[in-house]
């Protein structure tokens, strides 16, 4: 029973996971000036695409690429060079935008709490682990 209970609850959680993770989709298409009416299907069908055609291997250093990407925030940080005071203040003192709290904002934030926050990737990172045949090792003296 408490196995049948976890199953279903993984299933949940994954489909509101991809939920939010097509929310922040349209989300990011719409800032780009994209319709998101064609642009998260065809994400969707890139995504049926990598999951049914490509090999794990080939997954993962696709993933790899995209994360890379994730460079362009610290080329963002030196173009646009704030004070370090600013940036202290910043993370330390949390704060609201300047527009309040808008549905925006919070369409945001849960984008951001549900693409981040799930729990398939503990299954997801036991799978990666048996795939790559990873065994721990003890240290030697």
């Amino acid at each position: 029973m408490v196995g049948l209970f976890s199953l279903l609850y993984l299933e949940l959680i994954n489909f509101l996971t991809l939920v939010t993770e097509f929310a922040a989709i349209a989300l990011a298409l719409s800032h780009l000036g994209i319709n998101p009416n064609i642009g998260v299907p065809i994400a969707a069908i890139g995504l049926i695409t990598i999951v049914l055609t490509g090999s794990y291997l080939c997954w993962e250093r696709t993933v790899k690429v995209l994360c890379l990407l994730d460079l362009a925030w610290v080329v963002l940080a030196l173009k646009l060079w704030p004070s370090t005071g600013e940036v202290v203040r910043n993370t330390l003192v949390p704060g609201v935008p300047a527009g309040g709290i808008t549905p925006n904002l919070m369409f945001l934030v849960i984008a951001i709490v549900g693409t981040t926050i799930a729990p398939w990737q503990l299954f997801f990172q036991q799978s990666c682990i048996s795939d790559k045949r990873l065994r721990f090792c003890k240290p030697s003296l």
